[in-house]
C-alpha cells in the first residue's frame, strides 16, 4: 500500500505481522498526521513489529520528529517491536541535535556514519 500526502510518500511493506513503513519526501506539519493515522490503524491489526525506514526522507520538521516519537510510544504501549532505519545525514542531525539519537532503536547495520 502506498499513500501520498502532500510531499510525503508512505509505503507500507508487510511481511507477516511486520510492517516496514518507507517514508520518502517530507515528514512535516502537513504530513505527520497521516503517519499517525496509519499507525493507529495498524494498532487495530495483528501487528507485531513496525520499522520506520527514513533512508529516502528529504526533510523533517519538529512535527515529523514528534510523529516518530509517538510511533515509539505506541509500539511500547502495544508490545510491538520497533526499529528505525536511519535517514540521510541531515535527518539524523535532527535526532542528534535534540538528544534523541541514542533514545530511539536505530538499526545499527543501517546507521549513518
Amino acid at each position: 500500500m502506498t499513500l501520498h500526502i502532500g510531499a510525503l510518500e508512505l509505503q507500507d511493506a508487510v511481511c507477516g505481522n511486520h510492517h516496514t513503513l518507507r517514508l520518502s519526501g517530507e515528514l512535516d506539519l502537513h504530513s505527520a498526521p497521516a503517519l499517525r493515522d496509519l499507525l493507529l490503524r495498524l494498532c487495530g491489526e495483528e501487528t507485531r513489529a513496525i520499522t520506520l525506514d527514513l533512508r529516502n526522507l528529504q526533510f523533517m520538521d519538529s512535527s515529523g520528529l514528534h510523529a516518530i516519537l509517538r510511533t515509539n510510544e505506541l509500539c511500547r504501549e502495544h508490545g510491538y517491536e520497533f526499529s528505525v532505519i536511519p535517514g540521510p545525514k541531515a535527518i539524523q542531525r535532527l535526532f542528534e541535535l535534540t538528544g534523541l539519537l541514542d533514545e530511539l532503536p536505530f538499526r545499527a547495520s543501517y546507521r549513518v556514519a
